[in-house]
């Protein structure tokens, strides 16, 4: 080996051995003071900062107290006191009063919200915990406390005699205000440290708009139609000559809307209805009050004859042996009703008979010039069965004429009657 070549190499190697050392300094260093610096972020990472002494929320002490050791001291308090969170509506009429829980209207109470307004306020506050309910639950529960509460107004009663007839003065009426009792609720509600809200439902009040002596001059018959029954039928005729007697009469004031359900009240054993068939999901079964649909489908028809609006009206599911398809109205209590409206400009008397043979007759007492078309022609056009489903359909129409020219043709709707499922029950 050539001793200049090797003397030449030595200074070679030398360089590249100190730029090594140099290079393994520099990276140890670099390598150190990266892990110092991940050391201070993991430090500041888990340092706590606690809420300033004094604060509350809703009267619970958590001041000094980390974020989630308050939330666990909030909760722990809700846990213990959620069975006493109550809801209490008030009838303000003085009647009865109906409790709720916090549950029935899926509530809770914020914890997450209090506590970060807990961690960013001053010292000494006490926080409010919000709470949170469904507001469509709360308008349900008072949708069923309106019908619960709800009075009709009754206008004068009037009672026929062989001399002529008596009348009784009505009385006042009163519905629910449910917006004004929705926003009641959402402005009382209830807290930890007061967990029973008390909230005074607001009623409308309505006044009869007849005077008795308004009816005594009303003695045109509008319209009268009439249906048989088997009076051999004890409980059926029972119930059906209840409801003749309770809707014979009612007076319906102008532009008022009569309810039949309102009318004839509760059927219940306690108001003398008995157990008759009724139709239920296109089966016959016995319950409370069975076959007063024969007095409103009466009804219905004297009101399609004399032209007034119909509000409400449903087809039974199946079938009626008196009336035609397409003509009946049948009702439940708390659920469908017949419902019309007078539009002449004078009251109308619902007048109702039934005899021992039988005959069930209903008719309208008026006056016949308050009409909208005193002369008016009215026939009711139903259309041939057609079959629907498992049973069959009717179109039915109102066909109003003036000195024989064509006025109005009104659809009244299709009606649907189902085939019997099961057998009659004795």
């Amino acid at each position: 080996m050539n001793p200049l070549t090797r003397s030449g190499r030595v200074p070679e190697l030398a360089l590249i051995v100190m730029a090594l050392i140099v290079l393994g300094g520099m990276t140890g260093c670099s390598a150190l003071k990266h892990t110092e610096s991940k050391q201070t972020n993991s430090a500041s990472l888990i340092t706590v900062v606690s809420i300033k002494p004094g604060v509350k929320i809703d009267g619970i002490a958590v001041g000094g107290l980390s974020a989630s050791d308050a939330a666990k001291a909030v909760k722990t308090v809700i846990q213990s006191k959620y069975g006493q969170i109550v809801f209490r509506f008030r009838d303000t009429g003085g009647g009865d009063s109906y409790h709720y829980s916090l549950s029935d209207f899926r509530g809770y109470f914020d914890v997450d919200s209090a506590v970060k307004q807990a961690q960013n306020g001053p010292a000494n506050k006490d926080t409010s915990l919000g709470l949170k309910i469904d507001g469509r639950l709360v308008a349900l529960h008072l949708s069923r406390v309106a019908e619960l509460w709800r009075v009709p107004v009754q206008e004068p009663k009037v009672k026929f005699t062989p001399d002529g007839r008596e009348v009784t003065s009505g009385h006042a009426g009163r519905t629910l205000d449910q917006t004004a009792a929705y926003n009641a609720v959402m402005a009382n509600l209830p807290t930890l440290s007061s967990p029973a809200a008390v909230v005074d439902i607001p009623f409308k009040i309505s006044k009869p708009i007849v005077l008795p002596d308004q009816t005594m001059g009303l003695a045109d018959t509008l319209v009268s139609f009439t249906t048989t029954f088997n009076p051999g039928n004890g409980t059926r005729t029972n119930n059906l000559l209840l409801a003749v007697k309770n809707i014979n009469g009612t007076v319906v004031g102008p532009g008022e809307v009569f309810s039949y359900n309102d009318s004839v009240g509760p059927r219940t054993q306690q108001t003398g209805f008995e157990d008759a068939i009724i139709y239920v999901n296109n089966r016959m079964r016995k319950d409370v009050g069975g076959g007063i649909c024969q007095a409103s489908s009466t009804l219905y028809n004297c009101v399609l004859l004399a032209n007034l609006p119909i509000v409400e009206r449903h087809a039974h599911s199946l079938p009626v042996h008196y009336v035609p398809a397409g003509r009946d109205a049948t009702v439940a209590w708390g659920g469908d009703d017949f419902r019309f409206r007078n539009n002449t400009s004078k009251p109308i008397i619902i007048k109702a008979e039934a005899t021992h043979g039988g005959s069930l007759t209903e008719s309208l007492i008026g006056d016949r010039n308050a009409l909208p078309h005193p002369d008016a022609k009215v026939a009711i056009d139903v259309t041939p069965q057609r079959p629907y489903e498992d049973g069959y359909a009717v179109n039915s129409f109102r066909v109003v004429k003036e000195d024989g020219v064509l006025i109005a043709r009104e659809p009244l709707g299709i009606s649907v009657y189902h085939k019997l499922v099961g057998g009659v029950p004795h």
